[in-house]
């Protein structure tokens, strides 16, 4: 087979991956409830700082704005001081593909998203992951990510305790959200 065959062929298969990630799904929305610990070598937050990167990260990663609830408990140094252990109670939405015949289902769309350093996670809000998010993006992914429909695409993490030398949160992952939900600026 000649180049220019091998590049039109690999260039259709691109096309026809990328046309797939987009097309419409049935799904319905299942609640999710946990809770999350967190307890840094490297960087503390405060109770309110860590609800907040949270939350931003759930609204990434296609949670449902309105019904996801975060609250941070146990603050004992209150809501805005740096504390190195952080407890947050967790009520979310994420979508999981619908069942045939299944009601209520919503129209979705598999997109993807990635984590690495100054990556804007919020719309609304100036929240960016930075080296110092590896410890909570790595908690993050153990214990949240499997509440979603995802597939990892690229999982390059390093954390590396009290250094931020060469500790940095690099995920790439393929999520279910609702079809039309615009793209998280970058």
């Amino acid at each position: 087979m000649n180049r220019k065959l091998c590049l039109a062929v690999s260039a259709a298969l691109a096309l026809g991956s990328v046309a797939s990630a987009h097309a419409a799904v049935d799904a319905v929305w299942k609640q999710n409830e946990m809770k999350l610990g967190y307890q840094g070598f490297t960087t503390n937050y405060s109770c309110q700082g860590l609800r907040d990167k949270v939350e931003s990260l759930l609204l990434y990663f296609g949670a449902k704005k309105d019904t996801m609830k975060v609250s941070a408990y146990g603050c004992a140094a209150g809501p805005y001081r740096p504390v190195p252990a952080v407890n947050l109670s967790l009520k979310f939405e994420t979508l999981m593909p619908a069942e045939p015949g299944e009601e209520d289902t919503v129209t979705a769309e598999w997109v993807e998203r990635d984590l690495f350093p100054q990556k804007k996670v919020q719309q609304a809000a100036p929240q960016r992951i930075t080296r110092g998010d590896c410890e909570i993006v790595e908690r993050f992914v153990a214990k949240v990510l499997p509440s979603f429909s995802h597939e990892t695409l690229q999982d390059l993490t390093t954390c590396i305790p009290n250094k931020f030398d060469g500790t940095i949160p690099n995920l790439r992952e393929r999520v279910l959200v609702p079809a039309g939900t615009p793209a998280p600026p970058t």
